[in-house]
């Protein structure tokens, strides 16, 4: 538990979330493409500060933003998607 092991970034992981989800909904093209599946292009973000990346997809019919993964950076593969 982050609470437990860093107490003072206990909101950390909810702050740079929302932070990314901001930014994604202002500028949803802003990522980088990770991997095209299935006729959409899942895209990548970084949130710096805990070293996790946002995959995600845009539907620009429906205006939406979906994050469909949430993976750490160090790890050596992607996540399957």
């Amino acid at each position: 538990m982050v609470e437990a092991n860093r107490p003072a970034a206990a909101n950390l992981v909810a702050d740079e979330l929302e932070a990314a989800v901001d930014r994604l909904a202002s500028a949803p093209f802003s990522g980088t493409v990770y991997r095209r599946v299935e006729f959409r292009s899942v895209r990548r973000a970084l949130l710096p500060r805990i070293r996790y990346h946002a995959y995600y997809d845009v539907d620009e019919a429906k205006q939406l933003v979906r994050i469909v993964a949430f993976w750490h950076a160090s790890r050596r593969s992607g996540p399957r998607l």
